[in-house]
């Protein structure tokens, strides 16, 4: 498909699912948080593809390798492509050679002879630690490019600074192993899940109705299975839908509204959702059920129209940092206004880990600097990072994005793209990621193939 036909097919689109897929691209997504906006309906799965078949007609590229210094010497003939045609081989023999040709043209010494693997184009994250001896764990796959960083992955502020988050994870965490999960989804080729736990996610929907105080015994319930699967029911303007990927959203019909002197909108101030979350904790206690949770307003990223915007979530404190950060990444709940004042979304995220693959050892921030700086890192940003000093913060996450084949670990980097500044001082701040996870444990997957797990 050709680029200028994708854009014409874009503009088909609703200007309403443009922007709010617009808005939710560019939202802030320091966990790698996977995002489920209600139900996206066909024009959005069109949006979603055409996004995807751009990043493979407009592949990000990676500098050529050096030429050689001897540039008296003609470079080889190009090796085919995979797909060409190759002539077929000649019965005939080859014409003989002389003795005086083979004595004159020496063979090659294999010792001189290069073996350099070939260029997949694909990045390579190699085992810094190479005399160490490390714990025999099942190979991981990661994809070139994961599913949530479809599109460009760049946040917009003045400063890093202003990008903010309740990340438990710190530069000085003294962390030498975390664990890695199977995602329990599984998908065909055309995305259609398989193995669907209709049991759990029925289970999910009653303990919450009940929650909720509905009657559950005579709770009007519909069953969707396809592309996307989910259980929907509810009553008295309250909505429940449970997904296969175990989230929780509870839509109402309409909006709740806040009592004053509370501040909830799209683009409420930091100051005023740290005075509404004690509110919305009070209130919503029995459905976020956490003994003691943490308050995580993230975001702070601005739109075209210079407006700031945060997220406004709770997760549960853990015994110990590795739980933190698990309850960070996988178990928040996250709360989202009409824009008008009012509560219009609870989504609570129970994303099931029950595949455990075993505790990894992770390679230091500064071993990650490294293979950020040689080039080895996964990202959607269609420039390469070329000047270390652009990369203005690292933090510790876990992709989560339903499409991903094991949750493991990533570094993710913020860094300044000197070529998306504005006039009027504004920054873009691309997010590149390098596995957390020892290179020895992992092989990488184009996007074609780690798409689907």
């Amino acid at each position: 498909m050709k680029p200028e036909t994708i854009l014409d097919a874009l503009n088909f689109l609703d200007d309403e699912i443009l922007a709010e897929t617009g808005r939710l691209r560019c939202a802030p997504c320091p966990a790698d948080r996977k995002r489920r906006w209600m139900k996206w309906g066909t024009a959005a799965a069109c949006l979603l593809a055409a996004l995807w078949t751009l990043s493979i007609v407009w592949p990000i590229t990676r500098p050529a390798p050096a030429p050689s210094p001897d540039s008296s010497q003609e470079a080889p003939d190009p090796a085919p492509a995979p797909d060409a045609e190759l002539p077929e081989a000649s019965d005939a023999a080859p014409d003989a050679v002389s003795s005086e040709t083979a004595e004159s043209e020496p063979t090659p010494d294999s010792s001189e002879a290069s073996e350099a693997p070939p260029d997949t184009g694909l990045p390579e994250f190699a085992d810094p630690t190479p005399d160490v001896e490390l714990p025999e764990l099942p190979k991981l796959t990661v994809s070139d490019i994961g599913g949530d960083d479809m599109g460009f992955a760049g946040l917009m502020a003045f400063d890093v600074s202003e990008l903010t988050n309740a990340n438990p994870w710190t530069e000085d965490a003294a962390l030498s192993t975390l664990p890695v999960y199977r995602n329990h989804l599984r998908y065909e080729e055309n995305y259609y899940p398989i193995d669907v736990d209709w049991e759990q996610m029925e289970a999910l929907f009653l303990e919450t109705a009940g929650k909720l105080g509905m009657d559950t015994e005579n709770l009007r319930v519909t069953k969707e299975s396809g592309w996307s699967n989910y259980l929907e029911g509810g009553e008295d303007g309250i909505v429940i839908t449970v997904w296969s990927s175990m989230e929780i959203q509870i839509d109402f019909e309409p909006a709740v509204s806040l009592p004053e002197p509370y501040h909830f909108t799209y683009y409420s101030t930091y100051e005023e959702l740290e005075q509404t979350a004690g509110y919305l904790l009070d209130t919503y206690k029995d459905l976020i059920a956490m003994e003691d949770p943490l308050l995580n307003i993230n975001g702070g990223d601005y739109d075209i129209y210079l407006r700031q915007a945060y997220d406004l979530e709770f997760f549960e404190t853990g015994e110990n940092l590795t739980e933190d950060i698990i309850n960070y990444n996988f178990y928040p709940v996250q709360f989202s206004s009409d824009g008008a004042g009012g509560l219009m979304i609870l989504r609570i995220f129970r994303t099931d880990l029950s595949e455990k693959m075993g505790d990894y050892p992770i390679i230091t921030p500064k071993e990650a600097l490294d293979l950020l700086e040689n080039g080895s890192y996964i990202t959607s940003v269609p420039y390469d990072v070329t000047d270390m000093d652009l990369v203005k913060k690292t933090e510790l996450v876990y992709k989560t994005s339903d499409y991903e084949t094991y949750f493991l670990p990533y570094y993710q980097f913020y860094v300044e793209l000197p070529e998306e500044e504005k006039e009027n001082g504004m920054k873009t701040y691309g997010l590149y990621y390098v596995p957390a996870v020892n290179g020895r444990y992992l092989e990488v997957l184009p996007p074609s193939r780690g798409v689907f797990n």
